[in-house]
């Protein structure tokens, strides 16, 4: 597994990781603040070696999508 985000947020890390789940990835959390015992510290999100290049611009395509959203409020 290789890290390809990392966070130090859990409902962050939790959002990312479903995000890449509902997409097919299959996803690990790592780090102490995965943990429920001890939720603070980073937290590496991790995929398959051979789905990093996915999962990445996943991500990027998320980031820049969300750049355009305007707030009609």
């Amino acid at each position: 597994m290789v890290v390809v985000r990392k966070v130090t947020d859990q409902f962050e890390a939790r959002v990312v990781a479903a995000r890449l789940g509902a997409a097919g990835f299959v996803v690990e959390l790592r780090g102490r603040g995965a943990s429920t015992v001890y939720p603070w510290g980073p937290i590496e999100i991790c995929v398959a070696e051979d789905e990093v290049e996915g999962a990445r611009e996943l991500l990027l395509a998320d980031e820049v999508e969300s750049a355009f959203d305007v707030n009609e409020g």
